[in-house]
């Protein structure tokens, strides 16, 4: 018996989303050189010397192949305004940009004008891990873009951040 099998898939979903996450868009070319973006909120730093981060994509995921061709990718923090990008980048089908402006910064992978933070990526490593890839990349480029309240996901729905009041 594997330990999975004890496990119940829905329950695991339902506690993953438990953990609320900020929401990102990561984007790269695919193998025609088009540029393509995808909702992910699995990422994360993992160094400061050297600077690297995560994120994960299933290995079912229609852009597999189109990550796995790549090098170099971006990673876009979105904004509360940025909800319908997250959106377009997350439901299934086209994940080309059509008409969403971009730039370009020091590799090819686009990054998305007025997230809060953008990420320019070159690949380190990646890492096999059960039904996803891990995407380990060394950081070139980085900037906090806008001051906008974070997209927040939680328990399947966005969320809102709430102003803390000091005790």
């Amino acid at each position: 018996m594997k330990d999975s099998d004890s496990i119940d898939p829905k329950a695991l979903r339902r506690a993953f989303s438990c953990f609320a996450t900020g929401v990102t868009v990561v984007t790269t070319r695919n193998r025609a050189g088009g540029p393509i973006g995808l909702t992910m909120n699995s990422f994360t730093s993992v160094s400061l010397d050297p600077p690297l981060i995560l994120f994960s994509l299933g290995k079912k995921s229609e852009q597999y192949e189109d990550f796995m061709a790549a090098d170099e990718f971006g990673v876009n923090v979105l904004c509360e305004e940025q909800v319908g990008l997250s959106g377009r980048f997350s439901t299934p089908g086209d994940k080309s940009f059509g008409d969403i402006p971009f730039e370009l910064w020091k590799t090819s992978a686009p990054i998305i004008p007025g997230a809060l933070a953008a990420f320019d990526c070159r690949i380190d490593q990646r890492v096999d891990a059960g039904d996803h890839i891990l995407f380990i990349c060394r950081v070139l480029h980085t900037a906090v873009v806008s001051e906008a309240a974070p997209l927040l996901f939680h328990r399947s729905s966005y969320v809102r951040l709430e102003p803390q009041v000091d005790a």
